[in-house]
């Protein structure tokens, strides 16, 4: 199958035995359900399909749980000392970085290294460059800008080097979010430095990779868990879709196991795009299903009917036509058993505008059903 079709998917899966009922029980199709400000976007353990990690991998996200908690410690430590509220506002930042790490350690069981105290690292380089970076920003003001600003460029570097050796895109799109931060906090470390001593020069990275990233605009940190792709033209979107995976009532994470007697609950909640909200849209339902000892096959949803998809963006019909977009909606998308099929399911979601832009999660819920 062509990679881009693939990418320009916007998908939900509606189970063939389920979608009749379905709509049914809801005659106006996909219903409208008011949540609380953004904590649907807000990720969980559950969302994070687990995979296969290679130690390098576990490694590296042990090693950016300390760097970020050494990040705010240093810059808390340093808030003290100066009151400057640069400081203050990068560490709370940087314990939201360290919670997002958690995740992943959390949902891989990986035990967290982070030590409860301020300033005790379980890795020795780090207690070493910790003592020695407060000692260094303990001179002045300035002092501790510049140190500011070195572990933002360290940080960097090591991102930089994370998303390389990852092909995981739930680990990628986490370390680019920590990178994007990091950006915004070099410019704020370098504004203060450049006040008082007039200009800034690199201390890690290339002078021309400092430059470019002060003259360009902060990043807006994305909220969202979705892509806009128009045409071949793709961008970030901040629209939301979370999964809810139940069996038997009992809430899974994504890429469990199922045995096939229990009664599967599968919906998600979407948020639309802020700039989405009153259009009416298409929702468009793709799902992979195979089996061990058999080729995997796609299907698309054409109104109430499963038919094969061969793959053309420009054959994706809509499982669902004329559904003007609510700021916030739960969709239903399946109860029941799937006794009669075990085997692996890929969910796609999303929905497509009128222009024939597709909003959708990368990301798939994943799980499988055995006997």
């Amino acid at each position: 199958m062509n990679k881009l079709n693939i990418k320009l998917v916007t998908i939900a899966l509606v189970m063939p035995i389920s979608f009749s009922a379905w709509a049914t029980n809801n005659a106006n199709g996909l219903m409208p359900n008011k949540m609380m400000g953004d904590s649907i976007c807000q990720l969980d353990v559950n969302q994070i399909q687990i995979r296969s990690l290679a130690q390098p991998e576990i490694d590296v996200l042990k090693f950016m749980r300390e760097e970020e908690k050494l990040a705010r410690d240093v810059y808390q430590v340093f808030f003290e000392n100066t009151s400057a509220t640069v400081f203050n506002n990068i560490s709370q930042s940087e314990q939201k970085h360290m919670d997002q790490v958690k995740l992943f350690l959390d949902a891989y069981e990986i035990e967290d290294p982070a030590k409860t105290n301020e300033g005790e690292f379980t890795d020795l380089s780090l207690q070493a460059l910790y003592d020695q970076l407060l000692e260094q920003g303990a001179e002045s003001d300035l002092a501790a800008y510049n140190v500011g600003a070195l572990i933002e460029e360290v940080d960097i570097k090591d991102l930089d080097a994370a998303i390389e050796d990852t092909d995981i895109p739930e680990l990628i799109n986490m370390y680019t979010q920590l990178r994007d931060a990091s950006y915004n906090h070099l410019r704020a470390f370098t504004r203060q430095i450049i006040m008082l001593d007039g200009s800034y020069t690199s201390q890690v990275l290339d002078q021309q990779t400092v430059d470019s990233i002060l003259n360009t605009a902060n990043t807006k940190m994305q909220i969202g868990n979705a892509i806009r792709v128009n045409g071949t033209e793709e961008s970030a979107s901040s629209a939301c879709f979370i999964s809810n995976l139940k069996a038997d009532e009992q809430i899974l994470q994504n890429g469990s196991s199922i045995p096939s007697s229990q009664i599967v609950n599968i919906s998600y909640q979407v948020k639309a795009d802020v700039i989405d909200i009153g259009q009416t849209v298409d929702w468009v339902l793709l799902a992979n299903y195979g089996t061990t000892d058999g080729p995997s096959n796609w299907f698309v949803r054409d109104t109430d009917q499963w038919k094969d998809w061969n793959g053309q963006v420009a054959d994706l019909p809509a499982a669902e036509t004329g559904y003007v977009l609510q700021s916030e909606q739960t969709i239903p998308v399946f109860n029941g058993t799937l006794d009669a099929m075990p085997g692996t399911y890929t969910i796609y979601i999303g929905y497509r505008l009128e222009d024939d832009s597709l909003v959708y999660k990368q990301s798939p819920l994943v799980f499988s059903i055995i006997p």
